[in-house]
């Protein structure tokens, strides 16, 4: 949980941007499963992007309670990091902005 610099209540972290990415094992997670042969198939190499890479994928309105079943023989499964690969210069909650 992040918490507001301002008035210390608990915020929720940013949006996953897609860019980074991280394992979760070898069982099917909870949460929506993303269906994109391109990204599963990269996964099985890398778990960071560019942004250009990303936008390739062509994947919109990324969750933190997404997944992916990565390509491969033996079942692995990632999860976008939320909010890695996003700039953000000051988080505070709504009351604060």
């Amino acid at each position: 949980m992040l918490f507001c610099p301002v008035c210390g209540k608990g915020i929720p972290p940013p949006a996953p941007s897609g860019l980074v990415w991280k394992h979760a094992g070898a069982k099917r997670p909870q949460g929506r499963e993303l269906h994109n042969p391109e990204l599963a198939a990269a996964l099985a190499s890398t778990t960071a992007f560019s942004q250009a890479e990303w936008d390739a994928f062509g994947i919109k309105q990324l969750r933190t309670d997404d997944f992916v079943r990565v390509s491969g023989d033996a079942p692995a499964y990632c999860r976008p990091v939320a909010g890695a690969g996003r700039q953000v210069n000051r988080l505070v909650c709504q009351t604060c902005r």
